[in-house]
Parts: C-alpha cells; structure tokens; sequence
C-alpha cells in the first residue's frame, strides 16, 4: 500500500469491511479460490493480517449514515410503480424471527434493483448486496456471524436469499466464493419505503 507501482497483489481479491459503531469490524478477503480466502474479527487498535505477513493496525474507522428526509410506506401497487417509475430512491426493511424465537432480526437496506410488471400488477425486489446473519442465530447477533447476501421478494411475507458461501468447483478439493446458498425466510415482515 502507498507504494509507486505493485498495488494489485496476486491473488486479486475482493475485499470488504463489515463495521459496528463500538470499534469491532470483520475484514474480509474473497478470492477466486475460497482457499485463499480471508476473514478475522478484529476490534480498532488490533493488528489484522496483510499481504506483507507484517500486519497492519487500524486505528480508526468512522461511520457515517445519510438520512433518508421524510420517508413514505409503501403498501399499495399504484405506489409502488409510482416511485420505482419515477426512480425514486427505495429503502426496504425486512424483519423476522430466529428459530425458537430467541432473536428478532431487522434487516435495512437500499434497493438497487427493482422490478415493475406492465399489464399485470406485479412487482419485484431484488437488491444487494446486504448483511444477513448466518444460520443458526444466537441470542447475539456477532459480526463474525454476518454474510453478504441478495434479497429477493416480491409480496410482504416472505423473502429468499442468495447467501455468499464457499462452493466446490468439481469433484475436487478446488473451491470458490459465490452466492449460492439459496435461504427462504417465511413469516417475515417485508416493508418499503420511498425517500420523498
């Protein structure tokens, strides 16, 4: 890092930071071989590891949240095609239960990627990445536990995500990191909102 040329390392990866405001963040590297892959749990202040083998502390991490001014529920079709054809920024909120109910989780997000059926009144969301804690949920949700997922429903009850996971390629001990763990959540609360 900071150096005048050799900034892509090989391996190439993909590389992500999932923070709380309490100083804990999960570094992530994602390879196109899962075995390469990265991910350690560290609080501001601690060495995390680096390409060189040295490591390197973070000192700080600042987070910042933009406000969405005076957001509307939507709950009807006319609604919803009304703001997705006028672009309007969409924010979803989707809430459920663990298993046994020992945890209620509330997922929020923006949505990137909608959907709106002309000649029948259908519509679709399909957006992420997001965070969604792994299965099976403890009373406390850890950081450690969070995976990048996409989020697709298209009625108020019910969700499915694509969670990213390591796959086998083949027959093979070769691996990679894809988004191919398919989670259906029943009984959710499915919520959307338009930034007026």
């Amino acid at each position: 890092m900071y150096s005048p040329s050799g900034l892509i390392h090989q391996p190439a990866s993909l590389f992500s930071l999932i923070a709380g405001n309490d100083g804990r963040f999960l570094m992530r590297k994602r390879h196109a071989s899962a075995g390469n892959d990265i991910e350690e749990a560290h609080r501001v202040g601690e060495k995390m590891s680096s390409h060189d083998g040295k490591g390197a502390t973070m000192l700080k991490i600042a987070i910042e949240a933009r406000a969405a001014p005076n957001p509307r529920r939507l709950r009807e079709y006319g609604e919803i095609r009304e703001a997705i054809l006028q672009n309007r920024p969409l924010i979803g909120r989707t809430t459920y239960e663990s298993a046994g109910g020992k945890s209620k989780v509330q997922l929020g997000y923006p949505i990137k990627t909608c959907n709106i059926a002309h000649g029948i009144e259908a519509w679709q969301i399909d957006t992420g990445p997001i965070l969604f804690p792994a299965f099976p949920i403890a009373d406390r949700i850890d950081l450690a536990c969070l995976r990048p997922a996409f989020i697709v429903f298209n009625t108020w009850n019910w969700a499915e995500l694509a969670v990213q996971t390591a796959v086998a390629l083949d027959s093979s001990q070769a691996r990679t990191t894809h988004f191919s763990e398919i989670v259906r959540l029943e009984g959710v609360a499915n919520e959307l909102f338009s930034a007026e």
